[in-house]
Parts: structure tokens; C-alpha cells; sequence
């Protein structure tokens, strides 16, 4: 979501369109709950292994939160995260028709708020946050370090920025996803796509302070796990 904002967004929805993630009103209260004949329920599932297990680890913190989730999309995730005990949850997305759906759909949530912005230092310079939470969404800015920095300055002091759902990449196999991107892009109709997916690398995470609270790799053998192929990623503000 670099500098791209009204281009991206339109192309990012029709693209969601597309692929069959635009959901219904009665859907979305749902999520991430849904149909087993749903195309896409087989990643649904590891979706909320994912965001049950960020919510878990969030609930034992036993304090107030105030919790900013960055590319929401819909708000299915804000909306889980807001069920914590005490918290306060803002969700941002440049996309309109989302955003729009998400206030529509959690109107009577108050503790949940959403706001259609691209994100930036500005847009919440009167804010500071507990938590910061990347959902399917970091791979969208151009310059990770860029983002990561700026989500940072917005933390209040030990707060931290959980990243889930999204791949890391060694050196080696960065070049072979571009390819498949290109392709799978090019083939939805879409392969102006590309210019907006951007690969970050795990030695892209060492400029932080960082640790894995999942690792797919570390855990292969664990059957029960296999079925969440992205890492968890927590970068703490020191």
C-alpha cells in the first residue's frame, strides 16, 4: 500500500471479486466461520487457527488493549480481536466498498471503529497503541523497513506488531514466487496485480527486534499445525 492508494484499492477489490472473497453481509458476521462448500473454506480454517491463536495470546495479557489492525479489508478480524476483555479496536483499509461493509456490519460494536485511509505515521499521529496487527496485509507495502518503522513510532512502549497470514522469504525463493504471481495474476485478468505484491525476506526481519511465535518450518512434524503455512511474526518495541 505504498503511495498507490485509489489505483490499488480498486484493482485489489475487483481482483477479490474475482477470486470469490467478496462476502455477504450474513458471511461476514460470520467469519471466520463459513459453509464447508465455500471455495475458499480450506483456507478459512487456517485463517482462524491463526487469528484464534493471536486472540489467545492477546487475552492473557490480561490488560487493556488498544488495538490497530492495518489492512483489515472487511473488518472480520478487528471485529474477532474486539471480543477481548477491555479493548479498543481501530481497523484501517484504503478500500472503500470494505470499509464501507465492515462499518455497516459491526455498526453496533462500540468498542470498533474503522476508518478507509492508507496507512502512514499521519493518519494516526493523535494515537498510540497497544498493538499492531498486519493480517494478509505487510506483503502490500513496497518497503517492509519503511513500515515496520512507521507502525513502531505509533506503539506505546513495549507494545508489539503481530504479523500473520503473510510469507516470509529466503533469498532463493523470492524469484520463483514472482513467477507464479505473474501468472496466476495474468491469468485472473489481472496482471497489472504484480506491481502491488511486494516478497519481503526473512533477513528483512533481522533489523529488528523480533522472535517467531510460530514457525511452519520449525513445526512440520506436528500434523495438527500443517495446515498453517505462514509464520507468526512479533516484533516488539523495546
Amino acid at each position: 500500500m505504498s503511495s498507490h492508494s485509489k489505483t490499488f484499492s480498486d484493482l485489489y477489490e475487483a481482483l477479490r471479486e474475482k477470486e470469490g472473497r467478496v462476502y455477504s453481509d450474513e458471511e461476514l458476521k460470520n467469519l471466520p466461520e463459513i459453509s464447508k462448500q465455500h471455495p475458499h473454506f480450506r483456507e478459512w480454517q487456517m485463517r482462524k487457527k491463526s487469528a484464534l491463536a493471536l486472540c489467545l495470546f492477546l487475552k492473557e495479557k490480561e490488560a487493556p488493549l488498544n488495538i490497530l489492525e492495518i489492512g483489515c479489508g472487511n473488518g472480520w478480524l478487528s471485529h474477532l480481536l474486539s471480543q477481548l476483555p477491555n479493548s479498543k479496536v481501530l481497523g484501517c483499509d484504503p478500500g472503500t466498498t470494505e470499509i464501507l461493509q465492515a462499518n455497516r456490519v459491526f455498526s453496533s460494536v462500540p468498542n470498533l471503529k474503522f476508518q478507509c485511509l492508507a496507512f502512514s505515521a499521519d493518519a494516526f499521529s493523535e494515537f498510540k497503541f497497544d498493538t499492531i496487527v498486519f493480517a494478509a496485509s505487510i506483503q502490500y507495502f513496497e518497503s517492509f523497513s519503511n513500515v515496520v518503522d512507521t507502525a513502531l513510532k505509533l506503539l506505546k512502549s513495549g507494545g508489539e506488531i503481530h504479523i500473520i497470514d503473510t510469507p516470509f522469504y529466503t533469498d532463493s525463493d523470492v524469484k520463483r514466487s514472482e513467477e507464479n504471481s505473474e501468472r496466476h495474476f495474468k491469468q485472473l485478468g489481472f496482471p497489472a496485480m504484480k506491481t502491488f505484491y511486494f516478497r519481503h525476506t526473512l533477513k528483512e526481519l533481522r533489523l529488528f527486534n523480533h522472535k517467531f511465535l510460530y514457525h511452519p518450518r520449525k513445526l512440520l512434524l506436528q500434523l495438527h499445525l500443517q495446515n498453517r503455512p505462514f509464520p507468526w511474526v512479533c516484533i516488539s518495541k523495546p
